[in-house]
């Protein structure tokens, strides 16, 4: 029960839904997150669980986002439309994600340890795939070029 009240009470970094800057609005820098991938060990050294969570929502935003791209036109792509909900902002998505993975953590009872140790592990494999991504986008463009 005291495992739950402290993932129940993580004070997340709040959202600016409205702004017009996607930066803005998420409330971290491009710099935070490409530093995340580019040296994890930043990442996992974070101290504030807030920050790891918003920049692990983002990134697996950024990793679905980037497959519904290279799958577009194909059947994948119809796949990830019945996922996201367009009609709603970045933003707003990213939240969701982040409200996520905090349910999750309430639902198996994890301490906040445990929860930023998963958070970490996560992101690893998240990361992992976001850099695959990359070169494969960067292979298709020099195919197509």
């Amino acid at each position: 029960m005291i495992q739950q009240q402290q993932i129940a009470q993580i004070k997340t970094l709040p959202f600016d839904h409205n702004a017009n800057n996607f930066w803005q609005a998420i409330g971290i820098t491009n710099k935070e997150l490409s530093e995340a991938i580019l040296k994890p060990e930043k990442f996992y050294s974070l101290n504030e669980v807030n920050k790891k969570l918003r920049i692990l929502s983002t990134l697996v935003f950024t990793v679905v986002k980037g497959i519904m791209k290279i799958s577009s036109g194909n059947i994948l792509s119809v796949l990830f439309v019945l996922i996201c909900d367009f009609n709603k902002k970045q933003s707003e998505m990213i939240e969701i994600i982040e409200r996520n993975l905090i349910i999750y953590a309430m639902d198996r009872n994890k301490s906040l340890e445990e929860f930023s140790r998963d958070l970490d592990v996560l992101f690893g494999e998240i990361n992992s795939i976001c850099l695959f991504q990359y070169s494969l986008y960067e292979s298709i463009k020099r195919f197509y070029n």
